[in-house]
This record gives structure tokens, sequence and C-alpha cells, in this order.
């Protein structure tokens, strides 16, 4: 299929011509559409599902629509790809998207550079995407570019450029940020408030207590001071990553977990970091570090990774998945009460069913002996509002009351079972009923 022959984006519902040609597509890529589909030329479930995986595969935004930029790469050939895609978005520095600028591509050399024939002008969410094919490098020998981005005003001046992507992939993301970038990003200046407060802590020695106390110290929200100590946890997990790549892809609503954060593509990690980048929330970061999604996938997990294909692996992942909820419920139930005195263990986490039995024998000594003799000499608290200590007093002297008149009462005969009777105790009360023969 060329890319010409898609007059609009196909999407799940539509039918036609078009429809069909992509079905003959999809096929010719290797993926297996229903019949039914194929004979009404209907865009189904079956099509949808192709377009996901193949948008994956290819670093695409995984939406399932068919758009000119998924045409033009399925067209390729696979062994010996010639066709490529830039795309991505340009911004202000204040974060907000740059509409209206000319964004060009071109090949790097060692002293010159050559310019891609395709251009493109930023739509209103700053959004951009130029396609270009093998033949336009200025050296034909080579098979992959060595990419360079820039972006122009209306009178050609440069406003911002990209580092070079040495070996460009078959799609690259490469968002650009126009003037100077603002102070502090969000995370820094969280850092910098709590440096004072917390003196040699570290984040991720934090308590459910100690965030409530710095959240009125500081007024930061609490739920940014929960994602700033879970970033440092992850970083302790993966001390490759910074802490705060950690801190950008959380605020991006990614899990905090990290087994669940690996499951994500690399492209949607890397374009939740350059969002997160471009927002102010985390540093600006050059294309260098824009690989740390990469290097995230690699990083070893100590969780158990099963086998989904097997009964036991099935099991086994819905164990520690399980494991993982219930610690959350835990983090949070214990974060509710941030000044209960009892808390113990509040930070531990479980990732899976095996660190969670390795605690039993832990949470046994916590169950039958707390508090523990260093708890013993330390000044307690006092349970429950000042209205309810007030009322402590009358309580008990009704309690006392209402159990001395229990014991001065007889019993009422006409509550006596049938073939029962009561014997009275010496000093008033019941004895218990035994059966009359």
């Amino acid at each position: 299929m060329q890319v010409e022959q898609v007059a609009r984006d196909l999407s799940r519902g539509m039918s036609g011509a078009e429809v069909a040609a992509l079905h003959n597509s999809l096929f010719q890529l290797g993926y297996k559409i229903a019949d039914k589909e194929k004979t009404d030329k209907f865009f189904g479930e079956t099509t949808y599902d192709a377009v996901v995986d193949f948008q994956k595969k290819n670093k695409l935004v995984p939406n399932g629509i068919f758009d000119a930029k998924a045409a033009w790469l399925a067209d390729d050939d696979r062994e010996h790809p010639n066709k490529f895609i830039v795309i991505g978005q340009v911004f202000q520095a204040n974060g907000t998207p740059f509409e209206g600028v000319t964004v060009k591509a071109f090949d790097k050399d060692l002293r010159s550079e050559q310019p891609f024939a395709k251009t493109d002008v930023t739509k209103r969410a700053g959004e951009y995407s130029i396609f270009y094919r093998v033949d336009e490098f200025s050296r034909a020998e080579k098979a992959r570019a060595d990419l360079i981005v820039r972006a122009f005003d209306s009178a050609g001046t440069q406003l911002a450029a990209s580092a070079i992507i040495f070996n460009a992939g078959k799609v690259e993301v490469v968002n650009l940020t126009v003037g100077e970038t603002r102070g502090l990003s969000e995370f820094e200046r969280i850092v910098a408030d709590l440096a004072p407060l917390i003196e040699t802590l570290r984040h991720d020695q934090l308590t459910p207590s100690d965030i409530a106390f710095l959240n009125g110290e500081t007024q930061i929200d609490a739920t940014l001071l929960n994602l700033l100590v879970e970033s440092a946890r992850r970083h302790e997990e993966a001390n490759t990553i910074p802490q705060s790549a950690f801190y950008g892809l959380f605020r991006q609503g990614l899990p905090t977990v990290l087994t669940e954060l690996l499951q994500n593509e690399i492209a949607l990690l890397r374009a939740s970091l350059e969002i997160a980048s471009n927002e102010g929330i985390i540093a600006q970061l050059p294309a260098t570090e824009l690989e740390i999604p990469g290097r995230l996938v690699k990083v070893p997990v100590t969780a158990r990774q099963w086998d989904k294909e097997s009964v036991v692996g099935r099991y086994g992942a819905a164990a520690d998945k399980l494991t993982r909820r219930i610690s959350g419920m835990r983090s949070r139930f214990a974060g509710s009460y941030p000044d209960a005195g009892s808390s113990l263990d509040g930070t531990m986490e479980f990732r899976s069913l095996t660190e969670l039995v390795r605690y039993l024998p832990r949470a046994v000594a916590v169950g039958l002996w707390a508090p523990f003799p260093n708890q013993w000499i330390t000044a307690g608290r006092r349970i429950g509002s000042p209205d309810r200590r007030r009322a402590r007093p009358v309580q008990s002297c009704s309690a006392t009351i209402h159990s001395e008149s229990a014991r001065a009462c007889p019993p009422l005969e006409e509550h006596r079972a049938p073939n029962a009777r009561w014997r009275r105790r010496p000093k008033g009360g019941f004895s218990s009923r035994t059966s009359s023969g």
C-alpha cells in the first residue's frame, strides 16, 4: 500500500475499498484478519488489534488508527527498510506548544549536512512529522541517517536544534524547546525545599508521618511528596536511572511499581519522559538522556518473571499482582494515619508473593510481641478526642452500676426453660442450666 492511497485516517467501524487495501497490507505483514471483516471490507476487532500491534512494533502511538505514518511504514521493505519518519513537538520556553514553526530534518556528515526533501509546519499542539527515504542521504552507501532536526521561524531564523541522533531508527521522536528554559523544575524545587528539613535523611527513608509533617510545613502537595519518595525507592532498585526520571514518569500517571512500569512500551516511556521534561516537571533533558527508557527495560528486577503461557505462570503472576495490590493498600492505609504511634514497618513494600512470605516471621513477631522493649520507656500517646476522654468516667460509672444491678437481681421464673432448673449461687448471679431428668 502506498501512502498516497490513504486519503483519510482509517479507524474502527469504517468500511470500503481503503479498508480492503489495509487488510491486504496487514496480510502481507503476517497478520490474520477475520474472514467476515475481509468479506465486508470492515475495520473490526481483528483489524484493530493488528494495527495496534503494528504501531507498537514501529514505535508509533498505539491508538489503533491507521494514518499516513503507519501507511508509510507498512509499505516498506522489511528486510531492507528504506522509509523513515521523524515526529515530535515544538514547545515554547514556558512549556506551551509552538504553532506555525517550520521544522526541517537533515542528514549530518563530518563537515556538512543534507536537508531532506519534505518539511513540515507545526500544528496547534506543536506537532510535526517528516517522512524521508534512504536515497535522500548525502552518502548513498549509508543505511541509516545521522539525524538532526531544526526549527525555523517565518523569516528563516533558526529557533532550536536537536542533538545528532546517530544511525536513526525507522521512527524517531524528537521534541524541541525554543528559547531559554524557565528556572528550577518542579522536581528540583521540591528537593530544594525539603533539604533543610530532612537534613541527612534520604528521600526513600521518609515515612507516612514524615510526609504528613512536610506537607504541613511546606504546603507541598502530599501526592507529590509520595511520588518523590516512590521515585527514590525505584532509584535504589535501579540506580543507573536518575531519581528525577522516575519522578517524571510517575507524574505522567505511569505505575510506581517497577515490575508494572517495565511492562510499558519503550516508545510510551520515552514520550512520557519528554512530556515531563517539556512541561518543566523535571529538568530539560539532552538527547542522550532520552535513551533512559531503553536502559530502564534492561534493569534486572527482583520480582520473578513468570511464563504466562503456563498454568503455574498464570497463577504465579496473578499472586504477585495481588501481593503488590495488597502492599499498595497497606501503604495507603498507613499514610491515612501518619500520627499513629503503633505504625510499624510503614515503609515496607512487597513486589512478589515470595517477598510477602519472607516477611511473615516478622509479621508474627509484631503480632505477638509488640510493643517491643525499645518502646517500653518511650512516652505514650493519648488516644481519642478530649470530649471522649472527659466522657470516660461517666461510662465507667454507668458500666459499674449496670454490673452490680445484674448481680443483685434474681432470675425471673417466666424465663425458665422447660425441663430445666436454675440454681442460685451463694452470692447472687446465675449458675449454668442443667437438664432435669
